[in-house]
């Protein structure tokens, strides 16, 4: 088991994965999602720093892919982007 910290503006995230339901039922249909720059993540761990207190852990947001930066510690992977590279925050509407 490990904790991840982010420092200097970057943020954890855990992608969207394809035929995944989110919110209220929103389904991230299969298509050719790995070709694509924009990607759906939920925010598992940020830095305290002024441009990532825009997002709250458990934010559903729109990343860029080419600014993120994926590792492994163990068999437990993570994805990491940097604030800036984080472009919405999405909001499922209820009904």
């Amino acid at each position: 088991m490990f904790t991840l910290k982010p420092t200097n503006k970057w943020i954890v995230i855990d992608p969207i994965k394809e035929d995944e339901k989110i919110g209220s039922g929103l389904l991230i249909a299969p298509d050719n999602r790995r070709e694509k720059q924009h990607r759906m993540a939920r925010i598992v761990a940020k830095d305290e720093c002024d441009e990532a207190k825009l997002f709250q852990v458990g934010d559903l947001v729109f990343y860029d892919v080419i600014g993120s930066v994926e590792g492994r510690v163990g068999n437990k992977g993570f994805t990491m982007v940097k604030a800036i590279n984080v472009m919405s925050v999405v909001t499922v509407a209820e009904g």
